[in-house]
């Protein structure tokens, strides 16, 4: 028999073990939405830091319990425990099982054993796209109406054009120098370096003054692979705070974003906050969060990524209406919208 239950009338408690990872865009998320419901949700977590396999073997085997009597899990980082039906799981993407070749084997070979079986037994699975959601359903096989969509937010408290003077300190810091153009994750191999490694040589023999920086991730591949010629133009930075990153973002002339794959792409709009023309590809949910306010191009198509970069850099008119339109875009999303839509996802469960 299929039931409804109020939040009113039901506790609900959150699988926070994402604290202890590495922040990207999944433990943002999840970070800024559990922030937002503060004590209307009590959250769970290991008693000291663990990570890597030593965090699964707790989310699976310790994890269960702490969750009380009458309690229904909410797991926002993509895995949650097996032995636990009364949960709601947050999946951002199916990356790991789509394109196993980007990810370690084990890494990949667990994902693939985890995602269908805890996607099938949850109450309800929220995801952070459209893109997402009809990936989830056709592969996992699950009913649409069992999905939830809450796209990312912008915390318009750290991302918006910072101050020139600002802007200068921070590059001070690291020894940048402007202009530049800057990026993601260079050896990520989703986030697709090398799409805009081949279209930096044409570019810089037209703008020998730019540089390209690079920020986050690791940078072992790239620093072997990145062709001589162009090696002096390109800084690779490891990750840096919020504020520096939205300082960075403030100061570049473009924001480069090639991906081949991506639930959604928060990047995209925190650089658009900052006052920053973007330039994405058109992969996934990256459609839906750029809209029509960014440009967007086939993350392959090195010649177009040279053309658009190139138009930015030499029309100031262009460039300023790319600038509007992407502030514009960002001030649409919040994380405060997002957390509102997960509240009211968890209010309403349906269980058998």
């Amino acid at each position: 028999m299929v039931f409804i239950r109020l939040i009113m009338g039901f506790n609900f408690c959150v699988n926070v073990r994402y604290r202890y990872r590495r922040v990207t865009g999944v433990e943002r998320y999840a970070g800024e939405v559990v922030k937002r419901l503060g004590d209307k949700i009590r959250s769970v977590s290991p008693c000291y830091p663990v990570s890597g396999i030593l965090g699964h073997i707790w989310e699976q085997f310790y994890l269960p319990a702490k969750v009380r009597k009458g309690e229904i899990l909410w797991s926002p980082a993509n895995t949650g425990p097996l032995s636990i039906r009364n949960q709601v799981v947050s999946v951002y993407d199916l990356s790991p099982i789509e394109h196993p070749e980007w990810f370690r084997r084990e890494f990949a070979a667990w994902y693939r054993l985890l995602l269908p079986r805890l996607l099938k037994i949850s109450l309800k699975v929220i995801t952070i796209s459209n893109f997402s959601k009809k990936r989830i359903a056709g592969s996992m096989q699950i009913p649409e109406d069992k999905i939830a969509v809450a796209p990312g937010g912008v915390d318009r408290d750290t991302y918006h054009p910072i101050e020139s003077s600002e802007v200068e300190f921070i590059l001070s810091r690291y020894s940048l120098r402007r202009p530049f153009i800057l990026a993601m994750e260079p050896q990520n191999i989703r986030k697709n370096a090398h799409t805009l490694l081949k279209a930096w040589e044409a570019i810089l023999y037209k703008y020998p003054d730019l540089s390209l920086i690079f920020v986050g991730g690791s940078h072992g591949g790239l620093k072997r692979t990145r062709p001589e010629s162009i090696d002096q133009s390109i800084t690779l930075l490891d990750p840096v705070s919020d504020h520096e990153l939205a300082a960075l973002m403030s100061g570049a002339e473009i924001f480069v974003y090639p991906s081949l794959y991506e639930g959604f792409g928060l990047p995209v709009l925190e650089a658009m906050a900052c006052g920053t023309p973007v330039v994405a590809s058109n992969a996934g949910g990256l459609l839906e969060a750029v809209g029509d306010e960014g440009i967007l191009i086939d993350p392959l198509d090195v010649d177009r990524l040279v053309c658009v970069i190139e138009r930015l850099l030499s029309e100031p008119d262009f460039r300023e209406k790319e600038i509007i339109r992407g502030l514009k875009r960002a001030e649409q999303y919040s994380w405060d919208i997002t957390a509102r839509i997960i509240e009211q996802t968890l209010s309403t469960i349906s269980s058998t």
